[in-house]
């Protein structure tokens, strides 16, 4: 059955947000998903989330956003490192910024990401 709702969430980490340092563990990809997961599954609709790419090189973020694929979640390409300005950049640095996120979201889920969602 297709589901009569559809939502997309970008997942913009705090860490890209607030510049907090590299090693800082996100809530957002933790705790914070796995309350609105829990919505989903009891309503049973899938959402479309659109992540960072360099949020992913966290090993721990990336076994998230898998376990999300599985859930059923499509997982969406939000750039690899979400310039705010990526439309004044190169094409060749554009190009780098949906490619690297894009194969990196592949790996990690062993689904070809569909959706693109621009920063800003």
């Amino acid at each position: 059955m297709i589901s009569p709702i559809s939502i997309s969430l970008n997942f913009d980490s705090l860490n890209e947000a607030y510049g907090f340092p590299n090693d800082y563990k996100d809530p957002s990809f933790l705790e914070g998903f796995d309350r609105l997961a829990e919505i989903c599954a009891k309503y049973n609709f899938p959402l479309t989330i659109f992540v960072v790419g360099k949020d992913l090189v966290d090993k721990e973020n990336a076994a998230k956003v898998k376990e999300w694929s599985n859930q059923g979640h499509e997982i969406g390409n939000h750039t690899w490192s979400h310039h705010f300005n990526l439309a004044s950049l190169n094409p060749s640095k554009i190009r780098d910024e949906v490619l690297l996120s894009h194969e990196l979201i592949t790996q990690i889920t062993g689904v070809e990401p569909k959706g693109f969602i621009a920063p800003a």
